[in-house]
């Protein structure tokens, strides 16, 4: 029984690791190209955490994001989902062993706070896995489309507002195209992404760099990336980026033209991502939530087009109590300073707020 903990550097290994799960279990949040594409954008490092016990492997994929001017970091679950999973039958004492490994492990690195999003499809495997006594919290529901059926009922769960949207768009001449893939062609969309978000008043973790596009493009490679956009006469009124991978397509992330929107080009772009997403042998497409409170519009779309959702459940810790205090408390003064008082907020690590 030991720990191992691989880098992205050591891709093989952890690809082997990964061929070694049931096929269910397979998922891009955890291959190490992905992980990479953080690397390669942010001041991050990517880690696979291994426990080797008696009776299976167990493995946790995490980033550790530096906390400015502390020499410390703290854990998280790369941008979607992560989490422990395992081959074989671990036995308790697997669990317990992977668990002790994995305090080791954060204690070297400095690490002060964990926070993970686990997958929705996989979650029933991982609880079991976590460390005795974590928590796992409720946070809403991600919507899911189950592309195994046959293409007219795929059709018939679509709301018929929807329908009507989709079909009227291409009516009007807008059609969906594949990007060529090109530099400029993923420049323009960052731009249209960023203004996007600028409009929506997106907080600042959304406004990816210039580079991060590309990193996913050229991270994980043309058969995992799709940038699809929706156009009438040349000119792009929408954009949807999807990354896949192990059978599922993951709509990644979008942007459109506010002055566009009677012309429906996102319903028709999910219609269309929906129909190229079966038509590529894909199993599963996971659209992604909102805040699912019932006046989401995001959400409210992307339920309109399969009425399918899964829950989606986080864990969180606290791995340096001491440290974790101590910058809490800066950065309730810093609060205090700026704006009279420190902000109310339940948001984990709470030294991250503002970052």
């Amino acid at each position: 029984m030991s720990l191992r903990v691989l880098g992205t550097q050591d891709r093989d290994v952890w690809i082997a690791l990964l061929e070694r799960l049931p096929t269910a279990q397979r998922d891009i949040h955890y291959h190490p190209d992905y992980l990479q594409i953080y690397e390669r954008t942010y001041p991050e490092k990517a880690h696979l955490v291994v426990w080797d016990g008696a009776g299976g492997t167990i493995f946790q994929p995490v980033v550790a994001r530096a906390i400015p001017n502390a020499g410390l970091c703290d854990l998280s679950s790369t941008y979607g989902y992560g989490g422990p999973l395992a081959i074989g039958a671990p036995t308790p004492d697997d669990t317990r062993g992977f668990a002790r490994g994995f305090a080791s492990f954060a204690a070297d690195c400095g690490a002060v706070a964990e926070f993970c999003l686990l997958h929705p499809k996989l979650a029933q495997a991982q609880r079991p896995l976590l460390p005795n006594g974590q928590a796992v919290t409720y946070r809403k529901e991600v919507v899911v489309a189950d592309l195994t059926q046959p293409l007219p009922l795929i059709w018939a769960r679509i709301e018929e507002r929807q329908r009507k949207a989709a079909l009227a768009a291409r009516k009007a001449g807008i059609e969906v195209v594949i990007s060529d893939g090109s530099d400029a062609d993923y420049d323009a969309y960052h731009a249209r992404y960023l203004e996007t978000m600028q409009a929506v008043e997106a907080r600042p973790f959304w406004h990816f760099p210039p580079n991060y596009f590309r990193n996913c493009r050229d991270g994980l490679g043309p058969d995992h990336v799709t940038l699809m956009h929706a156009q009438r006469a040349g000119q792009i009124l929408a954009s949807f980026f999807h990354i896949h991978m192990y059978g599922t397509v993951y709509y990644h992330f979008s942007c459109s033209d506010p002055a566009a929107r009677k012309l429906n080009p996102t319903s028709l772009l999910m219609l269309d991502s929906l129909i190229w997403a079966k038509s590529a042998g894909y199993a599963l497409f996971h659209m992604g939530g909102g805040r699912t409170d019932g006046t989401d519009p995001l959400f409210t779309f992307k339920h309109a087009f399969s009425g399918q959702t899964l829950p989606l459940h986080s864990t969180q810790r606290v791995l340096n109590a001491e440290a974790y205090d101590c910058l809490t408390a800066a950065a309730k003064l810093r609060e205090t300073e700026a704006y009279g008082a420190p902000i109310e907020t339940a948001f984990f690590p709470r030294y991250r707020l503002q970052s």
